[in-house]
Parts: C-alpha cells; structure tokens; sequence
C-alpha cells in the first residue's frame, strides 16, 4: 500500500507493507504519521495468497493479500511498541479466498498479557467486499485484542474446514494507541 492510502476499521494511513513468507531479522514500522517508532515485526507462515478481488488504494489492497496458513500455524510477533499506560487495540483482519467455510483460532500472548483466543469463520464463497465485521466466535473479516504492552506475538491456528483444508489467514494486524 502506498503511504497516503487510508485502511481499517480505524481508517488510518502509511500501513507498513510485509513481504513474503517470513522474516526473521525485525521490519521496522512506522506510526499512522509516517514516524519511526522503533518497534518491529516479524513473521512466519507457510504460504501467501492474494484475494480474488480487484486490486484498488485503501481498505481492498490491505485486505487482498495474506499470509495463508498451509498445514500450520502463522506467527507474527510485535516488539518495541512505545510505553502507552493506555495500551493498544490490536485488529488482526482475515479473509481467504475460499469456496468453503473455514475457522482459524487467533491468539494473542506476550510478557504482560493474559493470553486471549478469538475464533473467526471465514464464509465461504465470500470475499471482502468492503465492509468490516468483527467476529467474536462468530463470521466475520477481523479480530480485535486489547493490550497494555509493548509487544505481542499472535498466533493464527487452522481450525474446521467444510472442505478439508483448514486455514487461518492474516491479512494485516493494526495497532491503535488507547487514549
């Protein structure tokens, strides 16, 4: 995405784009200013996928690709956050392209943080059309976690899948500061 296009339930600009299957070494992220804040990530999964929709500025292109959970698991872990007594509201969006119904489990853990699940079902035949629903158990396109931390790792875990391949999508994580 580019630095002025605006995504997320919280619309907000300059997304720090991720490429490929893993990295291990720390992307460094900027804030929704386009500010260094010293904080990184890193992820591990076993494929990526894009959405079969079509590719336009803001909340499809965020949504259009995803690290796909093939035969495992996906991790990403945050670290370095700035100090905010507040904490942070951590969206992780999931849609994959699927003629099936298809959950994954998506955790949050880390120093500091009570370890919280959320399953989302992906519908099947239904791909993000530009509307954001929150699942909570339930269908959905995202997840939200809340936390008082300066980092997370989330966990996103393959579950029941009407047709036999389970996955569990990450298509993008955003960090809103509380205030």
């Amino acid at each position: 995405m580019g630095s002025t296009e605006v995504a997320g339930v919280v619309a907000k600009a300059n997304w720090n784009n991720a490429n490929g299957q893993s990295n291990a070494t720390g992307q460094a992220l900027v804030d929704e200013s386009g500010t260094a804040t010293g904080a990184t990530a890193v992820w591990n999964t076993n494929g990526i996928w894009n959405l079969a929709i079509t590719d336009t500025p803001g909340n499809a292109r965020m949504m259009r690709g995803y690290l796909d959970t093939v035969s495992g698991p996906t991790t990403v872990t945050v670290s370095g956050l700035p100090t905010n007594s507040a904490g942070y509201d951590v969206y992780v969006y999931a849609d994959g392209d699927s003629p099936a119904t298809r959950t994954g489990g998506y955790q949050i853990s880390g120093t500091g943080i009570t370890t919280a699940n959320v399953n989302l079902t992906d519908a099947a035949n239904t791909n993000f059309s530009g509307t954001f629903t929150q699942a909570n158990n339930s269908n959905g396109n995202y997840v939200k976690f809340t936390i008082t931390a300066t980092g997370f790792s989330i966990t996103a875990t393959p579950g029941a899948a009407t047709d036999g391949f389970p996955r569990a999508p990450v298509n993008g994580i955003q960090i809103v500061p509380r205030v």
